[in-house]
């Protein structure tokens, strides 16, 4: 963190721990890569259910923190 007073919330979290599980299941060769990469999509319910609560396009928002966690 930039800022230590600040708590990441509203799924950041759960979004960066998705796009870092992605990767690292593309460097396995196994079955293990279907698990790891249905865990990390499942992790992104929880912004998109934050999400559709707030009226926001969800598809929109989870493919903005995909690629600000991305960086």
């Amino acid at each position: 963190l930039e800022n230590p007073v600040v708590c990441a919330g509203g799924g950041a979290v759960e979004t960066a721990l998705s796009v870092y599980l992605e990767d690292f299941a593309r460097t396995l060769g196994s079955r293990e890569q279907l698990a790891i990469a249905a865990f990390a999509e499942a992790l992104l319910v929880i912004p998109k259910t934050l999400a559709v609560n707030a009226a926001l396009d969800a598809t929109e928002l989870i493919a903005q923190l995909r690629a600000v966690h991305a960086k």
